[in-house]
């Protein structure tokens, strides 16, 4: 068949783990993605990291897993810059080199040398879901790029433009850099998308004079 082509953007694909069928016999692969073959993978502003699978001698930090039989059923993955992948064990070097960032703006660590994004833990941080928070001193804040989001995946960003990019003053901006954060979740981001009070009214967020966010509801 023909392959699948799919895309992965400002998303957080963390601290998940394989195990195939649950017996801890390190039969599985790919913690974080296991890429089956005829699937063109592209990543963009997307964690992928401290996944673990159960294979061979012990549990090993494997956040992507080519799962390839033979040209040319081969899968392929590649990037669109400002990633952050643990480890890159399993991925084609030439697409994912180490690097602290590499060429392609990509946070990329080694099967020895692996990189932790510093997350903060799973909490209410507003929005449907709990999330996690980048860490204000750690390596995801103002080094991504998302020009064009409208907001992260609370429905949060800068009220002041409307989009999701909150670019940090204090923080220096990451090589190939436009001041976002890597990932699905944006810090110090307000919330943006309309809600509805109990009223029934549809609410917005505002920015007034004194420079204090605020919600009016019509």
């Amino acid at each position: 068949g023909s392959p699948v082509t799919a895309s992965i953007r400002h998303s957080t694909i963390v601290q998940n783990e394989a195990d195939l069928n649950q017996d801890d016999a390190f039969n599985s692969n790919g913690g974080g993605i296991n890429l089956r073959r005829l699937t063109d993978l592209s990543l963009a502003n997307t964690i992928i990291a401290d996944n673990i699978d159960h294979t061979g001698a012990g549990p090993v930090y494997d956040d992507i897993y080519l799962n390839n039989i033979a040209a040319p059923q081969n899968s392929t993955i590649s990037s669109e810059g400002t990633n952050f992948i643990g480890a890159n064990n399993t991925l084609t070097l030439s697409d994912f080199p180490s690097g602290n960032p590499n060429v392609n703006f990509d946070y990329v660590g080694t099967a020895g040398s692996k990189l932790s994004p510093n997350l903060e833990s799973y909490a209410d941080n507003g929005g449907p879901t709990k999330t996690l928070l980048p860490t204000a001193a750690g390596n995801l804040v103002d080094k991504g790029s998302c020009a064009a989001e409208p907001y992260d995946q609370r429905g949060f960003g800068n009220i002041d433009t409307q989009l999701r990019l909150v670019d940090i003053s204090a923080t220096a901006n990451g090589s190939g850099s436009d001041g976002c954060d890597i990932g699905a979740v944006e810090l110090s981001a307000e919330l943006l998308l309309p809600t509805t009070n109990t009223e029934s009214s549809t609410c917005f967020p505002i920015r007034t004079a004194n420079g204090k966010a605020a919600i009016v509801c019509m």
